[in-house]
């Protein structure tokens, strides 16, 4: 079973899918060390019409929680000076 994790600020996606599937219908003509999941409108496109994609939406609601670039900063003054 292949399983592919992507995360946005508002959402996250899974999708799940067997290895063989993914090799024959994603993973390309050569063997790759890493491959790349596509997010381009034409291939979520493509994932929703193939019945052997399972996929799951989980909704993002910032209730309480640092914003991205407050974050992102802090995060980088961290590991730049420690």
């Amino acid at each position: 079973m292949a399983s592919v994790y992507v995360a946005t600020g508002i959402a996250a996606d899974m999708y799940l899918l067997s290895l063989a599937d993914y090799d024959r219908v994603y993973g390309g003509p050569r063997a790759k060390k890493t491959d790349a999941w596509s997010r381009s409108p034409i291939s979520v496109a493509r994932y929703e019409m193939d019945t052997e994609v399972r996929h799951i939406r989980i909704g993002f609601r910032q209730i309480n929680w640092w914003s991205l670039s407050s974050f992102a900063a802090r995060f980088w003054r961290l590991l730049l000076l420690d």
